[in-house]
């Protein structure tokens, strides 16, 4: 049993058939992941927008953001009922570890193209 994602009315329903692809539901495993997600995101958009650093932090978030959506929409429709454990520790913690590695990985970036 998992959470319904994409409900449709029973007016729909009867328009549309019984398309599997319409009614995809995910493990209920996801839901505590996803919360530690969602409380690392509020704490590093909170620290981003504090930090002095001209920008650096909150372009570094907003690329680890981008990545770690993607990384969620790959592993949650590849295995949408029966998640694994690193799937699991992936959606959790994926973000701060690319946010920091971003973070690490800027200055040297800039560096290699001159923006010193």
């Amino acid at each position: 049993m998992g959470f319904p994602i994409f409900s449709l009315t029973s007016r729909w329903k009867s328009h549309m058939g019984t398309d599997p692809m319409l009614r995809m539901t995910f493990s209920h495993g996801y839901l505590s992941p996803i919360r530690c997600a969602v409380i690392c995101l509020v704490c590093l958009s909170l620290w981003c927008a504090f930090v002095l650093d001209m920008g650096e932090s909150f372009q570094a978030f907003l690329h680890s953001l981008a990545a770690y959506v993607a990384l969620l929409l790959l592993i949650m429709l590849r295995r949408p009922a029966s998640p694994s454990k690193l799937d699991l520790l992936l959606v959790g913690w994926a973000l701060p570890l690319l946010f920091f590695t971003l973070l690490l990985l800027f200055p040297l970036v800039w560096h290699l193209r001159g923006l010193d």
